[in-house]
């Protein structure tokens, strides 16, 4: 069986790759248009949308399929003329060669194109390497430096970040440098998995989140105007409606990158903490907003510049620490203390988290990259 949208067809069984493929016995459905993107080759939206959408019916099994159209080998890598995403069900359980050949397949060049191949993939590395794609820090550097949060007695805080030295090319190991590090879990730039939080203790530790659940479209919404007027600003169900109403929608399966200039502070922790007698004051999430973030829009996570997710104030909250309550016990995500939001652009970055799999781990400091299309 195959199926296809008249410029492409996709095989779908055990024979794919060979000239006629078993059939499969299923079913053909949901067959829609993800879009035509045209010149700008919106190759990095594609590849979040795969990623976070992927078949998950749990009894019939559901596989996808897509199909990009390249009418010439003269097409930059970055220009993909028409993207179709197959969804069927299979009613038959298939051989396991068929089950793993019927996930998404990519292949670019029209039916009898003598054009090799080239996978979404391929041309992702490609776009990279010639700078099409530029890849974004988002972390902190990592040292003794990296302000940590403080709580109050009678609370017990997290240790900093520090090395200590195995050996330096020297007696304790002439050919080697390396160190063993200690530090918290909830240090410097860090995800915060569901389980951190008491509404969320029966969730995920990070280790079990699932690795396509670290990759995912962000969006990047700007208060840092604001912000510097008010170090205590809380965003608004308001504030996102009205992002939303600019930019389109929050990304289904994506995150909510919060910018707020906070990251121009982090190299004095007296001004990222910014406490006082009355406590830390820096920008965060209204009750209402975390509350609505998680619980009636798709989003995975949220993402902000400061030493949490909540605002400093937060502890005087109802409930207290709303971010953390809310998101991690809706079974989703945070990432903490981000930097270089303002390269990104307010819709069309893919983000990719990555923790430490550390088992049982609340959470644990993590490399934090944006993928971002570049004019070429």
């Amino acid at each position: 069986m195959t199926v296809g949208d008249g410029a492409v067809d996709v095989p779908v069984g055990d024979g794919a790759g060979d000239a006629e493929p078993d059939p499969v016995a299923g079913e053909v459905g949901e067959v829609g248009e993800v879009g035509d993107v045209g010149d700008a080759g919106d190759v990095v939206p594609v590849v979040a949308e795969l990623v976070a959408a992927p078949p998950t019916l749990p009894c019939e099994e559901s596989h996808a399929a897509v199909t990009i159209a390249a009418p010439s080998a003269a097409m930059p890598p970055r220009r993909i003329v028409r993207l179709v995403l197959i969804r069927f069900s299979i009613r038959q359980n298939p051989r396991p060669a068929a089950k793993e050949r019927a996930a998404a397949r990519l292949t670019s060049g029209r039916a009898g194109s003598t054009v090799p191949d080239m996978t979404l993939l391929a041309q992702l590395a490609e776009a990279v390497a010639a700078g099409t794609i530029e890849v974004v820090d988002l972390t902190a550097p990592l040292s003794h430096e990296t302000p940590i949060l403080h709580l109050p007695e009678p609370f017990t805080n997290t240790v900093e970040f520090s090395l200590r030295e195995i050996s330096h090319y020297d007696e304790r190991g002439p050919a080697w440098y390396w160190n063993d590090i200690v530090t918290g879990e909830h240090v410097g730039t860090h995800f915060d998995a569901p389980v951190h939080w008491i509404t969320g203790r029966d969730g995920e530790d990070v280790s079990q989140v699932a690795p396509r659940r670290l990759i995912g479209p962000a969006v990047v919404l700007d208060a840092s105007d604001r912000a510097a007027d008010d170090p205590d600003h809380l965003l608004q169900i308001e504030d996102v409606r009205e992002w939303e109403a600019k930019h389109g929608p929050l990304p289904e399966g994506g995150w909510l990158l919060y910018r707020t200039g906070w990251d121009a502070r982090a190299g004095d922790q007296a001004a990222f903490l910014n406490a006082n007698e009355t406590g830390p004051h820096s920008p965060g999430f209204s009750v209402e907003c975390a509350k609505w973030l998680a619980q009636e829009t798709a989003l995975r996570g949220i993402g902000v510049e400061t030493v949490g997710t909540d605002a400093g104030a937060a502890h005087g909250f109802d409930p207290p620490f709303p971010c953390h309550s809310f998101m991690l016990g809706a079974g989703k995500y945070g990432l903490t203390q981000l930097r270089n939001l303002d390269l990104l652009p307010a819709r069309g970055a893919v983000l990719i988290a990555a923790p430490l799999p550390i088992v049982r781990g609340s959470g644990s400091p993590a490399r934090v990259l944006a993928l971002v299309e570049r004019e070429g």
